[in-house]
């Protein structure tokens, strides 16, 4: 299992997993070499340092550097038993570690050295972002915050753990955490953050490019994008299974999804390059669909005897009941209408 993968130069590609291994590609990701497999830990970060220099970090005080681009790697021992779960570096030589029970781990001179960072509190860290050697946020079981480099640390009210972190600047970060299902940003730096509205929280990778561009991945095949920002997310791989699709013109489109018992319209509006939830319901799922021009539109439901309807081309849906019928539980597997008429 890989639990990580880092590009020095979008040739070059590392990843590393369980059992300290780790698989090599010099073209891309088109063919990979194992590297080296076997060893205590199991490698749960990378942090590219330059061109040719990066860490490794993981369980069982794992810890590995390379100076040649991923060749080789060298063990380093810190001294500090502990699971290293988040490395993040401010520049080649200042670098921070996020560990169990509140530890974290500094270097000032490239990795060679290690000194303990006791934050106060016995929460588990699994991410750190060193946004300056002042300013550090870490997070896991709390998200934890400094301004003065670590000799004081303030807990910040977040709803709960989290599983993934990333900051786009100083200032502007996000957080997110599947088992809470929620994604939230902050505009202060860590000290207050505030819900963003996502559907199928990815849990393990939340990452961006630039100020514009971000993901959000994990479990269940879910990979989400933002280009604005963090504010709006789409989603890029649809795991439902689909029992109709409808087609307004070349480039707008429905589908009906299912996962388990829950139903979902998608639309596109780009001739399928993306689609987005137009419409979700909890029970039942949907089974049919119909379109009477391109802004009227009805789905019918799988089992609970009601009808969808939307007027602005899937903006906004009217739920709707089939009156005079009793104990009806069938799928209403197709809608027809004659004439544009109610």
């Amino acid at each position: 299992t890989l639990l990580n993968v880092k590009s020095f130069n979008n040739q070059i590609i590392i990843a590393g997993g369980f059992d300290r291994s780790i698989v090599r590609s010099t073209d891309s990701g088109l063919s990979w070499q194992i590297i080296q497999t076997g060893g205590v830990g199991n490698l749960w970060e990378t942090e590219i340092i330059n061109d040719s220099t990066a860490f490794m970090c993981g369980t069982d005080s794992a810890l590995l550097k390379t100076t040649d681009y991923g060749i080789s790697w060298q063990p380093i021992n810190t001294g500090i038993n502990l699971n290293y779960w988040a490395i993040d570096f401010i520049d080649q030589q200042i670098g921070f570690i996020a560990c169990d029970s509140g530890k974290i781990l500094k270097t000032i001179d490239g990795g060679n050295t290690w000194n303990l960072i006791n934050t106060g509190f016995n929460k588990h860290l699994y991410r750190i972002e060193a946004l300056s050697e002042m300013h550090i946020v870490a997070g896991g079981e709390a998200v934890l915050y400094t301004f003065n480099g670590g000799i004081s640390w303030t807990q910040s009210n977040t709803g709960g753990p989290v599983d993934a972190m990333a900051f786009i600047n100083e200032n502007i970060g996000f957080i997110s955490a599947y088992s809470q299902l929620f994604m939230k940003k902050t505009t202060d730096g860590g000290q207050s953050w505030q819900s963003v509205i996502i559907e199928d929280i990815g849990d393990y990778c939340l990452t961006f490019v630039n100020d514009s561009i971000g993901f959000n991945a994990g479990l269940n095949l879910v990979i989400k994008k933002t280009t604005d920002g963090g504010n709006t997310w789409n989603q890029k791989i649809i795991k439902d299974s689909f029992l109709n699709v409808w087609s307004i013109s070349e480039d707008i489109a429905f589908a009906l999804g299912s996962v388990l018992s829950r139903g979902v319209v998608y639309k596109t509006t780009d001739g399928g390059l993306n689609w987005n939830a137009a419409l979700r319901i909890e029970e039942g799922g949907f089974k049919s669909v119909f379109f009477t021009d391109s802004l009227t539109g009805f789905v019918g439901t799988n089992n609970n005897v009601r009808i969808y309807k939307t007027t602005d081309a899937g903006e906004t849906w009217i739920s709707k009941t089939i009156t005079g019928v009793t104990n009806f539980y069938e799928p209403i597997y197709d809608i027809y209408f004659i004439s544009k008429l109610n």
